[in-house]
């Protein structure tokens, strides 16, 4: 009987270990922002040599 009761314990333990990390990850992975400052950069540097061109044809 406490066999048992420590087994469902230990199951029910490792299971809530499990979510916690997955949940974890999940949150750190969404959160991330690694893409989003380098977005307006290289609009802005495509940009400018566009503008340069169109002033040395004048």
């Amino acid at each position: 009987m406490l066999e048992e009761v420590i087994v469902l314990t230990f199951k029910k333990l490792t299971l809530s270990m499990m979510i916690a990390i997955l949940s974890a990850g999940l949150l750190v992975g969404c959160g991330s922002d690694e893409e989003s400052p380098e977005e307006p950069a290289t609009e802005d540097s495509t940009e400018q040599p566009a503008e340069t061109e169109e002033e040395e044809q004048e």
